[in-house]
């Protein structure tokens, strides 16, 4: 059943995961582009705001925007 499943539909888009991609390729460290960083910077901006609370808001506030 699943060497039936190995061609791609013609009109199937190739999908991209980023979260899945690794920082090596070919034996050595790819440059950080500026999509890299931003991604990292968004990421790190949701961990951020998933953690504010009443007791810790001001901290992280100022964490958030030390990031920007």
């Amino acid at each position: 059943m699943r060497e039936t499943n190995f061609e791609r539909p013609p009109d199937m888009k190739l999908l991209d995961f980023p979260h899945k991609k690794r920082g090596k390729k070919y034996g050595f460290r790819l440059e950080e582009t500026d999509a890299d960083r931003f991604n990292k910077t968004v990421k790190e901006m949701r961990i951020l705001l998933n953690k504010i609370s009443t007791s810790n808001y001001h901290k992280v506030r100022e964490c958030l925007i030390q990031d920007i």
